[in-house]
């Protein structure tokens, strides 16, 4: 487990992590079918008030239709 000896410290390795964004959100969704063999049982989470920050294009509630869109581009059907 990673430990963090003070805010400034936990800022400092935040914004070394990498960015995320919605096509590598949906990355991980490709990764899950692809392990699972299917589609039929992938669920979302999402806890807006527990994180330091949010994917880019994923920053509240009302993007995740972005999702959705980054799917049908990849050629997931509705269905």
């Amino acid at each position: 487990m990673l430990k963090v000896a003070n805010r400034e410290e936990l800022k400092k390795l935040r914004e070394s992590l990498p960015q995320i964004n919605v096509q590598t959100f949906v990355d991980h969704i490709d990764h899950v079918v692809k392990v699972t063999g299917s589609a039929d049982h992938v669920a979302l989470g999402s806890d807006f008030d527990g994180i330091g920050q949010t994917p880019v294009g994923l920053e509240d509630v009302s993007k995740i239709p972005s999702i959705t869109e980054e799917l049908f581009k990849r050629g997931y059907q509705e269905e």
